[in-house]
């Protein structure tokens, strides 16, 4: 550790920590809905946002998603357990022509000890002087923190949700994986079931129900639409959405 980083540490354990914590969030972070020109990049395990933004826009481009699923329905309970694994696949070619076209925009610490940071990007030159901060404390609970999935007459929407026990980028990204997760699970589930019925010692807890599913899917064209951190319970929420037209797989026969 460099002697200046030495100073700034010491100095921050002498700071009340909503001095130096982030309580606010740049919009086009918030709500990208309202940024459709604009995605965000992460510095997330060693890499720079800009390389994080590649990968994920190359990938939410057009991807192949392969995985497996297992779901375990118990009677009488309302409680689902779903395990599930997946892996993205992207064309390397897409991302190394991306990287030399997108254009780094606003930066925003998120994490002085960490120097985890956010930063805007665009295929455009854009100026996000003007753009505002937007204070946690004036966020309302949105309605769609409480769904897992859900999905209107064109879209299937999907929610993801991490809890901040370590770096804060790591929770985002995972509640965003997540988000696509849960649409890709809501979707097998819906479309392909492959049952096992175990019948149990006691003739009273019936029978539980375990699918198992293997998984491969092509996307195109993910968004995020909106992020909210629940800081009261050190939770990060995520929405997406996936056209249905943009969701197939052999498997599910769409």
């Amino acid at each position: 550790m460099k002697w200046i980083d030495v100073c700034i540490f010491i100095m921050l354990l002498f700071i009340p920590e909503p001095l130096w914590s982030v309580n606010s969030y740049p919009e086009w972070f918030l709500y990208p809905y309202k940024y459709p020109n604009i995605t965000t990049g992460y510095s997330y395990n060693g890499l720079s946002a800009k390389e994080d933004v590649v990968s994920m826009l190359t990938a939410y481009s057009d991807c192949v998603v392969n995985g497996h699923l297992e779901v375990f329905e118990y009677p009488g309970r309302d409680d689902v357990l779903k395990n599930s694994e997946y892996y993205y696949w992207f064309s390397e070619q897409s991302a190394d022509n991306l990287r030399s076209r997108i254009i780094p925009l606003q930066r925003y610490d998120i994490d002085l000890l960490t120097k985890d940071y956010i930063q805007a990007f665009s295929m455009d030159s854009i100026k996000l002087d003007s753009v505002p901060l937007v204070d946690i404390q004036t966020l309302k609970r949105p309605w769609w923190i409480e769904k897992f999935c859900f999905e209107s007459d064109q879209y299937y929407y999907g929610v993801g949700m991490y809890t901040s026990q370590g770096r804060e980028n790591d929770a985002w990204k995972t509640a965003e994986e997540q988000a696509v997760f849960s649409i890709l699970t809501h979707v097998a589930v819906r479309f392909h079931n492959i049952v096992i019925l175990k019948k149990t010692s006691s003739p009273q807890e019936g029978f539980t129900k375990i699918s198992f599913l293997e998984l491969r899917f092509h996307l195109e064209n993910i968004h995020i639409l909106e992020r909210y951190p629940d800081w009261k319970n050190q939770l990060y929420y995520v929405l997406v959405r996936i056209h249905k037209s943009n969701i197939h797989s052999p498997l599910l026969k769409q």
